[in-house]
């Protein structure tokens, strides 16, 4: 006799008293009514199990289709901001050219006339006034310079190379100023060299704009320090390479700003040097961050993207032999 379901065994007691003097049909159907709950049982628990797997499932299809929709949200995100920022320097390159044309005539005429004016008692007042127009000038000239790099086109044809030869020439080109301002250049490129999507000039040009940020902000006697690493975030290879200084650091005021054009707190900058350096980055499928040490002074970390190594040409083979062993 197989064993009494429970609730079976609670029914005939309740009914019948219990199963002494059934007879044989009864005991038989008693058979098939405990048989019958027993794979009701075992038939509700697969259903609840596969209810469950479904469910699972359910949740981590919806997870990934949430996943799907945030990434295309962000490339979405991303090739819209690309486009703002292409019409934006499109823009300022367009204003910052035709500016330029008349300011390099201007500067012209003002380096002739003191040129050809006599210093004479009757002529310095003019020629005061004239120096005095040198200076803004050249500053307005160094403006329309960093427009117009600001707003050359995005580049779109990205070739690998190594980040670490273009460090070491952005801190050849850098030395100088250091020296001259008591400043120490040192740099940590790690073991390995690390390939990475590149515009090198830009990239270049934007390292220098870095390191000569880094020194003008560090006093005689300190140091700036440049770092390479690799790391490793959401299954991407990334880069890093940060620059650090031991100035008086970034106000906390001024983080959520800095990257913004002509937002500056030197006196006579253009506001556009980080600026600049951002849209190189990004053009380069990259990111920049800036923060405060804790131990004083700013660093700011540029992220690039590890390029893939490239693969190996196929062994050349003929069609007779067969391809060749290249062992």
């Amino acid at each position: 006799m197989a064993v009494r379901h429970s609730l079976l065994a609670r029914q005939v007691r309740r009914f019948l008293g219990g199963e002494e003097g059934l007879s044989g049909p009864c005991r038989e159907l008693l058979e098939a009514i405990n048989e019958a709950y027993w794979q009701s049982d075992h038939d509700r628990a697969m259903l609840e199990r596969s209810m469950d797997l479904s469910s699972q499932e359910l949740l981590q299809a919806n997870a990934a289709l949430r996943q799907s929709l945030a990434q295309l949200q962000t490339a979405e995100e991303e090739r819209a901001h690309l486009q703002v920022m292409g019409a934006l320097g499109h823009l300022v390159g367009g204003l910052a050219h035709e500016v330029r044309n008349p300011l390099f005539a201007i500067t012209a005429t003002l380096d002739a006339l003191l040129a050809n004016l006599e210093d004479t008692p009757e002529h310095r007042t003019v020629r005061r006034a004239l120096q005095g127009l040198t200076e803004p000038t050249a500053r307005l000239s160094a403006l329309m310079s960093e427009l117009l790099e600001y707003g050359k086109p995005l580049g779109l044809n990205l070739l690998a190379g190594p980040l670490g030869g273009v460090i070491l020439e952005a801190l050849a080109d850098c030395r100088p100023l250091a020296q001259a301002r008591g400043v120490q250049l040192r740099v940590e490129l790690g073991e390995r060299e690390h390939l990475v999507s590149m515009i090198r000039p830009r990239l270049l040009m934007a390292l220098d704009n870095l390191i000569q940020n880094a020194v003008q902000h560090t006093p005689a006697g300190g140091e700036v320090v440049v770092e390479m690493t690799r790391v490793e975030e959401e299954g991407h290879a990334w880069a890093r390479c940060s620059v650090q200084d031991s100035g008086p650091g970034f106000l906390e005021e001024d983080l959520q700003r800095i990257f913004e054009p002509f937002f500056t707190r030197r006196r006579g900058g253009t506001g556009l040097g980080l600026s600049i350096v951002q849209r190189v980055v990004e053009e380069q499928r990259g990111r920049i961050v800036a923060c405060n040490c804790p131990a004083g002074g700013a660093v700011v970390t540029l992220y690039l993207p590890v390029a893939a190594p490239r693969q190996p040409e196929p062994a050349p083979f003929s069609t007779a032999t067969g391809p060749q062993s290249t062992r």
